[in-house]
């Protein structure tokens, strides 16, 4: 759709729920197309005789694969489709910098250090690390770091998930890891224990974003966003060329016997 200089694109993501495969990796087509112009309807994806479109599809989801948002820069993994509400839900896995974690830590460390005159190397006299709460130490870097209010539920996670921290170098660099989580699109109150993101969202004035699904082995994958925000992905180099990105499969009124289990 196009209205002025703004364009919005939507992304369509249909589940395939299990009741409708047999044993056989199966799908049913009838009950599927009825999900389709009934349910969810989207007639747009299917042609004049009411047969599916199949060049819409990109990709086919499976659970556990990685699939990339270019809109937050984020891989997440495909986790579930929902006929009731009829979204198809992602969960986040935490994918961080070492360098970022502990740059971080670092300055959230020297702030803690300086404003609550902690006791270090060059200065023995200052307070110990235990003379304060780590409550304290959180409501500190909330404010004044990751400048979120001490109302926000995340907060109280935090402290919860800091409490055994020992030392300020334990602390601090738990409260970065901490904080890039938070500083991510979509981090529901509990942090880690939820999944919130949704597939199917409409992506406004960039027609450029899209969903990719990353293919991988055992060793894992490794990417990169160069300096334009496009995702690189690397292979490791005792496999070249091992991971690659899938914009495009062909439907199939098939799937692999043991996707159905």
């Amino acid at each position: 759709v196009v209205k002025g200089k703004e364009i919005t694109k939507e992304h369509i993501a249909i589940h395939i729920p299990k009741v409708i495969i047999d044993k056989n990796g199966n799908i049913d087509k009838d009950k599927y197309i009825k999900l389709i112009k009934y349910h969810y309807k989207k007639d747009i994806l299917l042609d004049e005789n009411g047969e599916l479109k199949t060049y819409y599809f990109r990709f086919r989801a499976f659970k556990n694969d990685i699939i990339y948002s270019t809109a937050i820069k984020c891989p997440m993994l495909f986790n579930i489709g929902s006929i009731a509400d009829r979204k198809i839900r992602l969960k986040y896995f935490n994918v961080f910098s070492y360098d970022d974690i502990y740059n971080q830590g670092k300055i959230i460390a020297n702030s803690l250090i300086d404003e609550f005159k902690l006791k270090t190397k060059s200065n023995k006299e200052g307070k110990n690390f235990t003379d304060y709460d780590s409550n304290v130490y959180v409501n500190y870097v909330a404010t004044f770091i990751w400048k979120i209010s001490l109302d926000d539920p995340k907060i109280k996670t935090v402290k919860e998930k800091v409490k055994d921290d020992k030392n300020l170098f334990e602390l601090s660099n738990h409260l970065a890891y901490l904080g890039l989580i938070i500083d991510r699109p979509g981090t529901p109150p509990t942090i880690d224990g939820r999944n919130t993101p949704v597939i199917n969202p409409k992506i406004i004035s960039d027609p450029n974003n899209y969903y990719i699904k990353l293919k991988y082995n055992i060793l894992g994958v490794k990417f990169i966003d160069n300096c334009n925000g496009k995702l690189i992905i690397q292979s490791p180099k005792e496999i070249q060329g091992a991971f690659s990105k899938i914009s495009k499969e062909d439907f199939s009124w098939k799937i692999g016997k043991d996707m159905v289990l």
